[in-house]
């Protein structure tokens, strides 16, 4: 009975974990997932959240606001397993320039990434430009750094002339802190430059084996055990 008691108060444990944070809605709003606050939201294995949001705009280019931009979770990603999140926007856009100076959309995004339980599973990030343009002298790129719980910043960059996915991996950390740059950029005197980001993804590679699928493993190994010595006894 001792194996049993344990067993579910395992469970309890982790189900209790999983369910502290709603889910993360998809087709919301930059800004319900900036109020969210450091409860954030679950996607997977994975908990999102202290989402930051900020944006400017010069000359032709205008400022994007968080009701503007759109969030869409994926439990699987374009190229990892695990979880991750499309970022999309109509207004991330700059289709000229002035004669007199640059035209540009600055817009940055930061939040945290954090495994739900104690298992240290986030062991990469991969950064995919998925649907954007550019014409003329415009260009449109993504500069992150994702920072490891511990260790330094690792840069990523993807841009309208290549490379279109970036991908680093590191050694299984619990929390990862994200920090983006968006660049919609046309060069001074180009009437007919564009440049646009439509959308990106962001996707998250988790270690094969979680902490929390093992200790759910061997505790239905001694359930079942101890069930087989039960029967055998009676």
């Amino acid at each position: 009975m001792k194996v049993v008691a344990l067993f579910v108060v395992g469970l309890s444990v982790l189900a209790s974990t999983a369910s502290a944070a709603p889910v993360c809605v998809g087709g919301a709003t930059m800004a319900s997932y900036v109020a969210l606050g450091p409860g954030g939201c679950t996607i997977g294995n994975l908990l999102f959240s202290n989402f930051a949001y900020g944006s400017t705009g010069h000359q032709n280019g205008a400022a994007v606001p968080a009701s503007q931009v759109f969030l869409q979770p994926v439990n699987i990603g374009t190229f990892q397993p695990g979880p991750g999140i499309v970022f999309s926007s109509e207004l991330w856009f700059v289709n000229s320039a002035s004669l007199i100076d640059d035209s540009y959309v600055d817009s940055s995004i930061a939040f945290d990434v954090s495994t739900l339980g104690q298992a240290r599973i986030i062991e990469g990030g991969t950064l995919i430009l998925s649907s954007f343009s550019a014409a003329g002298t415009g260009m449109a790129n993504v500069a992150e750094t994702l920072t490891p719980e511990g260790s330094a910043g690792i840069p990523l960059w993807v841009d309208s002339e290549g490379p279109f996915s970036s991908h680093v991996g590191f050694a299984p950390v619990d929390t990862v802190h994200v920090l983006k740059d968006l660049l919609i950029f046309v060069p001074q005197g180009d009437a007919r430059g564009s440049a646009r980001i439509n959308s990106f993804e962001e996707d998250f590679s988790e270690a094969p084996e979680p902490v929390g699928s093992a200790l759910v493993g061997s505790g239905l190994l001694a359930f079942a055990f101890w069930r087989r010595r039960a029967s055998q006894r009676s």
